[in-house]
C-alpha cells in the first residue's frame, strides 16, 4: 500500500532512483562492490592468480567503475520506463531473481580461491539442491505476481548465470564472493529489461 501510494504521487524517474537505492541497501552495496571488483579482474588481461589479486584489492579501477556505471544506468533506464503494476512487479521480482542467480552460480562453479573468503561461507554440499529449490520458488512467486512474466524472467535469470559463470570458470577457475555479487547485479539488470519487454509487448 505504501509503495502504491508513492507510485501515484512521485514521477517515475524518482521512483526508479528510490528502487535502486532499495536494491543496493538490501545487500549493503556488497553486490555492487563485487561487480566493481569483478570488472577489474575479469576485464583485465592478467592471468588467473593476478586477476584474483586484483579483485581482492580494495581500490576500484577504471574497468570496475565502468561496469558499475553501465549496470546502474541500465537499471535506471529500465525502471524509469515502467509504470503501475509493472513497476510494482519489478521491485518485487528483481531482488529475488538476483539472489536466485547467486545460488545457481554457486551450484555451477567451485570456489576459485584456495583460502577462505566471504563467498566460501555460503558454499555447502547441498548447493545444487538449494539452487534448484530457489529456482522453483522463484518461478512460483513470479507466476503468482503474473503468469506473463514467467518465461521472460526465467530466461533473464538463466542466461546471465550460464554465460557469466562460463566466463568466470575460463578466467578464474570458479566463483568468488565478488563474482557472486556481480552475477546478482547482472541478473537484476536482465530481469528489469525483461519486465520492460513484457510490459511493451502485452
Amino acid at each position: 500500500l505504501i509503495v502504491s501510494f508513492f507510485i501515484t504521487i512521485l514521477p517515475v524517474s524518482v521512483l526508479a532512483v528510490l528502487a535502486m537505492v532499495l536494491f543496493a541497501g538490501i545487500s549493503g552495496c556488497l553486490h555492487l562492490d563485487g561487480l566493481a571488483d569483478s570488472g577489474d579482474g575479469l576485464l583485465s588481461s592478467r592471468p588467473r592468480e593476478r586477476a584474483l589479486e586484483i579483485m581482492r584489492d580494495s581500490h576500484t579501477g577504471a574497468m570496475g567503475m565502468i561496469a558499475v556505471v553501465f549496470v546502474l544506468l541500465g537499471k535506471y533506464a529500465a525502471l524509469s520506463s515502467l509504470a503501475g503494476s509493472a513497476f510494482l512487479a519489478a521491485i518485487f521480482l528483481i531482488p529475488m531473481a538476483g539472489r536466485t542467480a547467486i545460488l545457481l552460480s554457486m551450484a555451477l562453479l567451485p570456489y576459485a580461491r584456495t583460502g577462505n573468503g566471504l563467498g566460501k561461507l555460503f558454499y555447502s554440499k547441498d548447493s545444487r539442491i538449494v539452487a534448484a529449490l530457489a529456482l522453483v520458488f522463484c518461478i512460483i512467486i513470479t507466476a503468482f505476481v503474473s503468469i506473463k512474466y514467467v518465461l521472460f524472467v526465467v530466461a533473464a535469470i538463466l542466461l546471465p548465470v550460464v554465460f557469466f559463470s562460463f566466463w568466470c570458470f575460463r578466467k578464474l577457475g570458479g566463483a568468488t564472493g565478488d563474482t557472486l555479487g556481480a552475477v546478482c547485479e547482472l541478473t537484476e539488470l536482465a530481469v528489469a529489461v525483461s519486465i520492460v519487454i513484457v510490459s511493451r509487448v502485452q
